[in-house]
């Protein structure tokens, strides 16, 4: 399958949407400084995905995409008071 101009804007819509962990945050962090289980989940579920988008096909990429953005909107939901 081919990559099309439509299929990387929202996949960069998506990542832009999904609000990244900055990945300097957790090397640059002290190491005495406790990281919440919110902050782990997210950077360690932020891998996985970049993992499926180039190590997989397109389908796979497409449903890590779909999970990631699902899971997001799920935890900001829970996040609301």
């Amino acid at each position: 399958m081919r990559i099309t101009s439509q299929m990387f804007n929202e996949v960069t819509r998506i990542c832009e949407e999904l609000d990244l962990v900055d990945p300097t945050s957790e090397c640059c962090m002290p190491e005495s400084r406790v990281r919440s289980r919110g902050f782990l989940v997210k950077s360690f579920l932020e891998k996985e995905l970049f993992k499926q988008i180039l190590a997989g096909n397109s389908d796979q990429a497409r449903k890590a995409v779909g999970f990631m953005s699902r899971w997001c909107h799920m935890a900001k939901r829970a996040a609301l008071p």
